[in-house]
């Protein structure tokens, strides 16, 4: 999270615990945090070079339990900051900064079995993190906020196959914050697309990446090659998009991780294609499994996508 070109900070996790690097303008410096033992860090968002949030999940070590973290940087330093009590197994997703510096979270419980997880809204209030609505059955895991009155979710149901609970399927899901509420929508996510993370430039310019991969019947119609599904948001709706990448034998199976909107609407979003089971005829399949997989890079100016290979 960059606060402008001399001030930005980074989390992460290494096998010790979560970890915090500030950048100065010249160099990346591991900052000393003290956090619970077995601690991961999930992200971060800073408001000005002196007010920042992170957030990640502690793991009891004795136990199966898990707790969500949140942390405040102010004064100069990153303090642990009290999380709502679910008296359950929990962990917060994302954060999300709205106009006026109004602050949002979303996450889900950790159930078993999965399919009777519950999605959860955040807002700080007043000094606390409120617990403001719950969903069942629902992962919540990217958010953003277009302004303190309106922000979109996004995350995934496990729905069964028939009358099979122990075999399951994502089904993607969206929430929109509007006139003080979040509601499910429906209608936006086409067939087996899942939100992963959502960037909003403006209340009127927004990108949605997903953790899936085109249909076979998108890819080979023209060209045995691979597409990202992203969705744009012109402020009035969403529209599915697919940007084809380069091919490559094997990795059939590509998606965007992270995706950066600079002010003049240039785009940077970076993922990467994974080994993927091929059809080669109907009722047959080949995998070719390669060790490393292959960095996607693509590039949106002047209202066009391109891909930079590896």
């Amino acid at each position: 999270s960059m606060v402008n070109d001399h001030d930005g900070w980074i989390t992460g996790t290494v096998q010790c615990g979560g970890i915090f690097l500030h950048y100065d303008g010249t160099t990346w410096s591991r900052v000393a945090v003290s956090l619970p033992l077995n601690s991961s860090l999930g992200g971060i968002k800073m408001l000005s070079a002196t007010d920042g949030w992170a957030f990640g999940l502690t793991k009891q070590a004795s136990t199966t339990g898990v707790t969500p973290l949140i942390l405040h940087f102010s004064n100069g330093a990153w303090a642990l900051a009290p999380v709502p009590d679910l008296k359950q197994n929990w962990t917060i997703t994302d954060l999300a900064v709205g106009s006026n510096n109004d602050l949002w979270a979303v996450g889900y419980t950790l159930a078993f079995p999965d399919t009777q997880a519950m999605g959860v809204t955040l807002h700080y209030l007043d000094g606390k993190w409120r617990i403001t609505q719950t969903f069942p059955h629902i992962h919540l895991i990217g958010l953003a906020m277009d302004t303190a009155n309106e922000g979109w979710a996004t995350g995934y149901s496990l729905q069964s196959y028939g009358n099979n609970p122990s075999t399951t399927f994502q089904q993607g899901i969206m929430l929109h914050y509007a006139h003080g509420t979040w509601n499910e929508v429906f209608t936006i996510l086409q067939g087996s697309d899942v939100g992963s993370s959502i960037t909003l430039a403006s209340p009127t310019n927004g990108w949605m990446d997903t953790e899936t991969t085109a249909a076979d019947a998108e890819i080979t119609a023209a060209a045995p090659e691979d597409n990202v599904v992203l969705y744009h948001y012109n402020g009035t709706a969403w529209q599915r998009v697919l940007v084809k990448v380069p091919t490559y034998p094997g990795f059939l199976k590509a998606t965007v991780s992270n995706l950066a909107i600079l002010p003049t609407g240039e785009i940077w979003a970076v993922g990467d294609a994974s080994n993927g089971t091929q059809t080669v005829a109907p009722g047959t399949t080949q995998q070719i499994v390669y060790p490393q997989p292959h960095m996607v890079i693509l590039h949106y100016l002047n209202g066009q996508w391109t891909t930079l290979a590896d």
